[in-house]
């Protein structure tokens, strides 16, 4: 069990709701979050079009 925990909280989290683009950074995800890590402001440019409202998200399956 050990093992599989590391592997899962050392893996980097790129499916946060289902799949699908979330940024344009070149590099995904996971190179935008250490481009960004230590900064003040984030570059909300790079963030990929939900196709969604915030509210339309949170009543999904409620």
């Amino acid at each position: 069990m050990d093992g599989w925990e590391e592997a899962f909280f050392s893996s980097e989290f790129t499916h946060l709701w289902g799949g699908g683009r979330m940024c344009r950074h070149k590099g995904g995800v996971a190179a935008l979050w250490r481009e960004v890590a230590g900064k003040r402001s984030f570059p909300v440019e790079q963030l990929a079009a939900a196709r969604q409202t915030l509210q339309a998200f949170a009543e999904r399956d409620a």
